[in-house]
């Protein structure tokens, strides 16, 4: 098996793991909280990526020339996976904002540094926008001058955490290839 072959089973895999363990938590937390109907989408949406988990293992039979357009694909639905759970667990101390740092970690072993930067600017910018829908619209404060600090203080540590790992693992990724 070539090389591209094993990375991309590697990211199968290690997505597949994620997701099986997302659904293993709220599988467990339905027990002590009831389940309503946003934790049943949710829990759907997880069963449908875990299938479409499984049918991106075909993309590995594709031959050479598109190769690149399986990775991409891969990332597509790696950020609208991450996009719609970040946004229905909450987004402002969802713990899932961390899934950013797998799509920056994963498409290093695809991209060169310049695809690394594009990601991470990418991952930046989709948890920015999320973040400010989410507690400008669907959240609106009034006068609360703390929250919005708190806010912001905390995306400014998301965001330079992104920024910071997609540099450094674009720079390590680049001195590997050489």
């Amino acid at each position: 098996m070539d090389d591209f072959k094993h990375k991309l089973n590697l990211v199968i895999v290690i997505r597949t793991i994620l997701i099986t363990i997302i659904l293993t938590t709220i599988y467990v937390t339905a027990f002590f909280y009831p389940q309503h109907r946003l934790a049943t989408a949710f829990y759907g949406v997880m069963l449908s990526a875990f299938v479409i988990n499984i049918l991106l293992v075909f993309f590995n039979k594709l031959p050479a020339r598109l190769r690149p357009a399986a990775v991409y694909v891969h990332l597509l639905f790696d950020f609208t996976l991450v996009n719609f759970i970040v946004f229905i667990t909450g987004v402002v101390e969802t713990p899932f904002s961390l899934l950013y740092l797998f799509i920056i970690l994963y498409s290093s072993l695809f991209l060169r540094f310049a695809g690394v930067s594009v990601i991470t600017v990418l991952s930046c910018l989709s948890f920015l926008g999320i973040k400010f829908i989410y507690f400008f619209v669907f959240n609106p404060v009034d006068e609360l001058w703390e929250t919005v600090k708190a806010f912001i203080l905390a995306t400014e540590v998301n965001l330079m955490g992104f920024a910071l790992v997609g540099f450094l693992i674009g720079l390590l990724a680049e001195r590997l290839r050489v």
